[in-house]
């Protein structure tokens, strides 16, 4: 015949939110440590703000052009 297994002990009953130990910031990286984007990267940033700050302009001049009539 076997034998019922000893009673398990109630567990605690839970009184309160457990406190969590606060968050600590994540260290920095020295700026000779942090990667730097590919270079093709880089480039296409400054050409392309480049490019925008000529063609924008440009196009903006010719569409007003258009719009007022002016056909060369």
């Amino acid at each position: 015949m076997t034998r019922d297994p000893p009673p398990r002990p109630a567990p605690e009953p839970v009184t309160r939110w457990r406190v969590l130990p606060p968050r600590t910031k994540r260290p920095r990286l020295p700026p000779e440590l942090i990667p730097r984007p590919p270079l093709w990267r880089r480039l296409g940033r400054r050409i392309g703000r480049e490019v925008l700050g000529i063609l924008l302009p440009m196009l903006a001049a010719l569409a007003l052009l258009w719009i007022t009539g002016f056909r060369p």
